[in-house]
């Protein structure tokens, strides 16, 4: 029952998210705020994942990025990339412009761990941050105020429903372990009583033995 209670409150909150969505012009903002809005319907902070990158401009930056990262799908990531402040007060007189790369993700359909790991096998240092997505979606340009509290709403009564499923969830594991540790105590039980009737036939076969020798 809970869980389809879960299961219509997350169905509210994306319906308040495609509202949202639809009212962004511009394709790239569009998709940051859905990152961030699945990250908040799923009860998890957004993953943003920093570092710098050589490229002949912004695009390529971000092109670069997801090639270093072969598990992530570019379409479920944010990228955003502009130039160091090194490079942009410097003449462009090389090929390749360094570039602050910042890419964000939904950790449910994201393994940051595999994507860092990555990152690291090809010479990158990136750095991780956990990201409040509501707050981030804030400053996502063409998110409507009013859409954004409406899915903060749905969110939040989300969250209520899914900490009210975790907690039966742990009654349940813990009502699991509880039954596990009686049934161990009932084999130990039964292995004494065993152990109990094997010496008891033992004493009645020396009983007759003694009693035969009587005879």
């Amino acid at each position: 029952e809970k869980r389809k209670k879960l299961e219509e409150e997350r169905k509210e909150a994306k319906a308040k998210r495609d509202a949202m969505l639809a009212k962004i012009a511009d394709a790239k903002a569009a998709r940051r705020a859905k990152i961030l809005a699945d990250s908040a319907i799923a009860g998890k902070n957004a993953t943003r994942v920093k570092f710098k990158k050589p490229a002949p401009n912004a695009t390529a930056a971000c092109d670069l990025a997801f090639a270093a990262m072969p598990s992530v799908n570019s379409s479920k990531a944010f990228c955003n990339a502009t130039e160091t402040s090194a490079s942009s007060g410097r003449r462009r007189r090389i090929l390749n412009t360094e570039y602050d790369v910042t890419i964000e993700v939904n950790p449910e359909e994201v393994n940051v761990t595999t994507a860092v790991t990555e990152l690291q096998s090809g010479g990158i240092t990136p750095t991780t941050t956990q990201v409040d997505p509501l707050v981030a979606l804030a400053s996502v340009d063409g998110v409507d105020s009013g859409d954004l509290t409406a899915l903060k709403t749905e969110v939040a009564g989300a969250a209520e429903v899914q900490a009210e499923v975790a907690a039966l969830e742990d009654q349940v594991d813990s009502t699991e372990a509880e039954v596990e540790d009686i049934e161990d105590e009932v084999e130990d039980i039964e292995a004494e009583a065993e152990e109990l009737d094997a010496e008891a036939d033992e004493l009645d076969a020396e009983a007759d033995e003694l009693d035969a020798e009587a005879d």
